[in-house]
């Protein structure tokens, strides 16, 4: 992920910079039980007071490693005060509904049955195809995740939105992040509190990144999220057995990002969080689908949700989308927090 921050404004990126393609599918990403991560030795927080804590179930980041997103980004930690000093965070009963925006062409059906929605994605004579999770399964996700009304608006043309890709890379055209969410903006209905556009098209939001999965601009309460470069043998690499799977849990962690974003969480830069950055699908896959106990204080403070419910909700949720691992995670969480 890169962050990028636009004048007067809080602009957020996942992105992958020039040069930081991974050169095989990553390995799978691990829980605190399995021991070692990628990056080291896990720290685990020890239990504390407060029931956010409770039972450390939390894991700290790492140091650092070479080419990962904190190398690369400096950033400074967004405490609890400075979120809720921004007043137009909280939302109101005129303004409270999450909306998903799906952009042009999205996949509509499997190849097979039960099977992630496809669709095939033809540039310059290359055919790819590209999987996304439909907009109604990630729009009952995000309204567990994040406790808030949230709907699904009928597909546009992305043509509507800007007149083309702006840059090509790879063979694949890609969009610029910001022409689509000046667009984007425009169109914010009324009962807003944000809207995050879906896209199975390439994208970036700076010249020097090779792309973005995702861009958002918080004040501007808009967001978008590709889901093109989730997938390994978009860029030419191998995919593993089980991707569609993997696929489905990085698409929950974007959108997730993205709309955590538009709520006005910054970076977390302390925990193993939803809210991490990171700089490519390897990072993306260390990172948990749960809000670090920071980020969950904020979102708190921003929603009145009953934690331990929302956390039960959760783990049914993912368990009937195959996400055991979050699912047993959630489900945990809810027994300590009862």
């Amino acid at each position: 992920m890169t962050h990028a921050r636009l004048a007067g404004s809080l602009a957020l990126a996942l992105a992958l910079l020039v040069g930081c393609a991974e050169q095989a599918e990553p390995p799978p990403a691990r829980s605190p039980a399995e021991g070692q991560s990628r990056a080291g030795p896990q720290r685990i927080v020890e239990p504390r007071a407060d029931p956010l804590y409770a039972g450390g179930d939390f894991e700290l980041l790492p140091p650092p490693q070479g080419g990962s997103w904190r190398t690369r980004v400096r950033e400074k930690s967004q405490s609890l005060r400075e979120f809720q000093a921004d007043e137009r965070l909280r939302p109101t009963e005129l303004r409270r509904t999450l909306y998903l925006q799906p952009l042009g062409r999205y996949p509509e059906a499997g190849i097979l049955a039960g099977d992630l929605p496809s669709l095939p994605l033809i540039e310059e004579g290359l055919v790819t195809f590209v999987f996304a999770p439909p907009p109604e399964e990630l729009r009952d996700f995000i309204a567990l995740f994040y406790g808030l009304p949230t709907e699904v608006r009928d597909e546009i043309d992305l043509a509507s939105l800007v007149p083309g890709p702006a840059r090509v890379r790879r063979h694949h055209g890609q969009f610029n992040a910001h022409r689509m969410l000046r667009a984007l903006g425009a169109r914010l209905p009324e009962d807003a509190f944000s809207m995050t556009a879906l896209m199975v098209r390439d994208l970036y939001a700076e010249e020097a990144q090779e792309y973005a999965f995702g861009h958002a601009i918080h004040e501007d309460r808009v967001a978008v999220a590709s889901f093109v470069q989730l997938d390994p043998q978009f860029i030419g690499h191998a995919r593993r057995d089980d991707f569609r799977l993997r696929l489905r849990e990085r698409a929950y962690k974007l959108v997730a990002h993205e709309v955590g974003h538009t709520l006005g969480m910054e970076h977390c830069d302390e925990f193993r969080c939803v809210m991490n950055g990171v700089a490519d699908v390897g990072e993306l896959d260390e990172a948990p689908l749960h809000l670090g106990p920071q980020c969950l204080e904020k979102f708190l403070w921003l929603v009145d949700v009953a934690p331990a419910a929302r956390y039960a909700e959760l783990s049914e949720h993912y368990q009937r989308h195959g996400l055991e691992s979050s699912a047993r995670w959630a489900r945990l969480r809810a027994r300590r927090l009862r």
